[in-house]
């Protein structure tokens, strides 16, 4: 089974993307700040990830950079999710990023595009 990793400081907003994704046969896997989410990464063969950009501890340009400059990790597709698009610190091109708030129709075509149905 496919594994996705929700990383977001904001509980609501993991359970939300949870249900979203429960229908689709995903392992969904949380995490509540950015230390916790490269933590998790290490641990886990994670295959999608979602992390919000705000966050405590380590912010999600700070993960997004930790999977890049990582060859173990850097082909994980990586979303960010954030209500402030302009606290994305990447190359726009290089990455997807969808605002908050997000449908359900957003986060499952996006983890059918990287993981399929």
């Amino acid at each position: 089974m496919k594994k996705i990793l929700i990383a977001d400081d904001l509980e609501i907003f993991r359970t939300a993307l949870k249900a979203y994704l429960k229908s689709d046969n995903y392992t969904i896997i949380e995490a509540e700040n950015g230390i916790q989410a490269m933590e998790t990464i290490k641990k886990h063969k994670i295959d999608l990830i979602f992390c919000d950009v705000n966050m405590p501890e380590a912010n999600g340009n700070e993960v997004y950079h930790f999977i890049k400059n990582n060859a173990e990790y850097s082909q994980i597709p990586f979303v960010f999710l954030t209500a402030f698009l302009d606290n994305v610190y990447v190359n726009k091109n290089e990455v997807e990023c969808i605002s908050k708030p997000v449908t359900k129709v957003q986060v499952k075509a996006i983890a059918e595009k990287y993981l399929g149905t």
